[in-house]
C-alpha cells in the first residue's frame, strides 16, 4: 500500500500540485509526521502548511512551542486547528496560497495536496473546507482508498490523499503511539 501511495504522489496527476497541506496529530506531532513525506516534498520543492490537528485536546502550550518550532521551517507555515470547527479550517487555503502568489487566481488556482499517515483528520478537514461531506470518516485506518480532486472555489483545488505511513518506524516508542 505504502508504494502504490508513493506513486501517487508521483503520479501525473499530482504534477501540477503547488503546495501541501500536512495534518499531523496536535498530542503527538513528532511521531505523527511522516518522515518520507517531509523528505518527497522538499525534493519536490513545495512549500506547506503543517495543520496540527485536533489541536482541541492537546496542550495549549506544547502546542504553541510545536507551532513555533515548525513555523519557522523554510517554506512552512504552522497552524493549530480542529477539523470539527469549519471556520478554522478555512483558514488553511488562504495561508497555503500565500506561500504560492504567483498561482492564486481563476487562471491558475491554487492545487494544494492534503496528505498524512493514516487517522490524523485528513478527510474531516477536507469535509470541513467544502462545508459538506464530500470524503468518508472513521475510526479505522485506510476508509480514504483512493486520491479525489475536490474544488473549493474558482481559485483553489484540493486533492485528498490516502493514509500514508512509512515502511520503518525507527523509535518504537511512536510506534507504540500511533
Amino acid at each position: 500500500f505504502f508504494f502504490q501511495a508513493e506513486d501517487g504522489i508521483r503520479d501525473s496527476s499530482v504534477t501540477g500540485v503547488q503546495t501541501c497541506a500536512l495534518p499531523i496529530y496536535a498530542r503527538l506531532p513528532g511521531a505523527s509526521a511522516n518522515p518520507m513525506i517531509e523528505a518527497l516534498r522538499r525534493h519536490r520543492q513545495r512549500p506547506c502548511v503543517k495543520v496540527l490537528n485536533k489541536a482541541d485536546i492537546a496542550d495549549p502550550v506544547v502546542t504553541a512551542e510545536w507551532l513555533s518550532a515548525l513555523g519557522s521551517q523554510k517554506d512552512v507555515r504552522a497552524v493549530a486547528i480542529s477539523a470539527k470547527d469549519a471556520p478554522a479550517t478555512r483558514r488553511v487555503p488562504a495561508l497555503a496560497a500565500a506561500l504560492v502568489p504567483h498561482r492564486d487566481s481563476a487562471l491558475k488556482p491554487v492545487r494544494i495536496l492534503i496528505m498524512g499517515i493514516p487517522n490524523v483528520g485528513k478527510s474531516t478537514f477536507i469535509n470541513a473546507l467544502l462545508g459538506r461531506k464530500v470524503a468518508k470518516t472513521g475510526d479505522e485506518p485506510a476508509v480514504t482508498r483512493m486520491q479525489s480532486r475536490h474544488r473549493l472555489d474558482t481559485r483553489t483545488e484540493v486533492i485528498d490523499m490516502p493514509g500514508l505511513m512509512w515502511p520503518k518506524i525507527e523509535h518504537e516508542s511512536d510506534g507504540l503511539m500511533l
